[in-house]
């Protein structure tokens, strides 16, 4: 099972990393949805949205640079047909500082995203 407050952490750090590389896209909103599963950090889908609600988005650029991040921190992605959803965490990149923001950065370029 997810541990919910370090994808919490997960997902702000990736959503940081997505902001710096979509600049044209901020501000950013990153949903991630759990499954039951005993598979450790499986992760049922990562969207992105501009906080529009038109601009949802379940694919395209900006959900592939989540998706390879969240890989590099130990996620995995799968949907179980007939699963059912064990959580849904939302974040944004507000409570991060400047200096918070730059070293997970420089985290996910030293990753070689």
């Amino acid at each position: 099972m997810v541990d919910l407050e370090q994808l919490a952490d997960d997902l702000t750090d990736t959503l940081v990393w997505c902001e710096h590389k979509h600049p044209h896209a901020k501000p950013l909103t990153l949903f991630a949805a759990t499954q039951y599963s005993d598979a450790p950090k499986l992760l049922a889908v990562a969207v992105v949205d501009t906080q529009r609600p038109v601009a949802t988005k379940l694919d395209g650029p900006i959900v592939e640079d989540a998706r390879r991040c969240l890989v590099a921190l130990g996620y995995s992605f799968a949907w179980q047909a007939g699963g059912n959803i064990h959580s849904v965490t939302e974040v944004r990149t507000w409570p991060r500082s400047a200096h918070e923001q730059l070293a997970v950065i420089r985290k996910f370029q030293e990753l070689g995203l």
